[in-house]
């Protein structure tokens, strides 16, 4: 099954072994769905906030306002059911996250916003590891092609961990990050959801 939003350039889009009942969408930053897996109902938010960098300052700013309210209203809806919510947020939990300063993704404002969403809708973020044997401490999702930061995922100058996966509390993730090499900026992820006294999803 698949679910996407504004039919056109960019947007979110979700695809499902099972079938999506599509719920809510916010312009091209969300798209709300719901599916059934082994007896177990999801309801699944699909992200793309807008960066900082190319112009998109002010959307950002305008959204981060908006989704102070957007995204309590939205998990109103999945009280009584497992959340997960992944997407590209370009925005880092730490500047820790990120192997630059004062850039799109880490700024005070954006840090503070990823981490206010977690903390008062009572969401979580699993452990992250990579791929590749032997990587130490530092995975990232983006590499900058400015930074010239090469095909690894613990790369160099202008590295960043803005794609996240979060689940409700009811549930524990582990993501992987999958070294690749790609023409594109993010690496792909996967993440396994532990839920109590179910099967775990992937």
């Amino acid at each position: 099954s698949i679910a996407w939003s504004e039919k056109g350039n960019g947007g979110c889009i979700t695809f499902s072994k099972s079938r999506l009942t599509e719920i809510e969408q916010e312009s091209r930053s969300i798209l709300v769905t719901q599916t059934e897996i082994n007896d177990q109902h999801y309801l699944i938010v699909n992200c793309y906030i807008p960066n900082y960098g190319y112009g998109e300052g002010l959307k950002k700013k305008d959204f981060i306002k908006k989704s102070r309210k957007i995204f309590p209203e939205i998990l109103s809806m999945g009280s009584k059911i497992p959340v997960i919510i992944a997407g590209d947020f370009n925005a880092a939990f730490s500047v820790s996250h990120c192997k630059c300063k004062n850039k799109p993704g880490v700024f005070k404002e954006e840090v503070e916003w990823i981490n206010e969403l977690l903390e008062k809708n009572n969401l979580c973020i699993g452990d992250v590891t990579a791929s590749i044997v032997g990587s130490k401490g530092e995975f990232y999702t983006y590499y900058s092609f400015r930074g010239r930061s090469k095909n690894t995922s613990h790369g160099p100058l202008g590295s960043m961990r803005i794609d996240h996966v979060l689940v409700s509390e009811n549930s524990s993730v582990k993501t992987i990050v999958y070294n690749t090499k790609t023409e594109r900026d993010h690496f792909p992820i996967i993440s396994t959801v532990l839920l109590k006294n179910s099967d775990n999803v992937e």
